[in-house]
């Protein structure tokens, strides 16, 4: 029993310093725009007309446990996905399930590190949306879906 509760402490260390690092300016993973954009395409010399293209948005990577039957595991990173929330608190302002971000990009589905344990889908997500996302965890359970997939209370 003390060996399990080691495992699971340790992970948890591991996991929380890895959110840390992610969250100093110089540790963050650099920002990337996506395949094929105008930005990806031109050369270090080229001059941008700012007028005629609208700037992507920043986007940083979030990782959010997938439970079972939550996300297939053949998904494809850069996939569209919908995150949603599940409140843990009943508010009656607020629906108890209420989709949450309704785009974010796959980056990659890592499975779980211990037996039995959670996969974690790594999620690229707009900065200015990350402050809700950490609200939404902090008070309810994330759900990361597909967005033709419905579902049901």
């Amino acid at each position: 029993m003390n060996l399990r509760r080691l495992a699971v402490a340790s992970l948890l260390s591991v996991g929380a310093a890895a959110f840390m690092w992610l969250l100093t300016p110089g540790g963050a993973v650099p920002e990337s725009s996506p395949p094929g954009s105008a930005a990806s395409s031109e050369g270090a010399g080229a001059v941008r007309s700012g007028a005629a293209e609208s700037s992507p948005v920043a986007t940083r990577p979030y990782g959010v446990e997938v439970d079972e039957g939550g996300l297939p595991p053949h998904t494809e990173p850069g996939s569209q996905l919908e995150l949603w929330v599940s409140w843990d608190r009943p508010d009656p302002e607020r629906p108890r399930l209420e989709k949450l971000l309704p785009v974010v990009t796959l980056d990659a589905l890592i499975p779980a590190f211990t037996p039995g344990g959670p996969d974690a889908a790594i999620l690229r997500v707009e900065i200015p949306q990350i402050p809700k996302l950490i609200q939404a965890e902090r008070r309810g359970t994330l759900e990361v879906r597909l967005p033709s997939s419905r579902l049901v209370e």
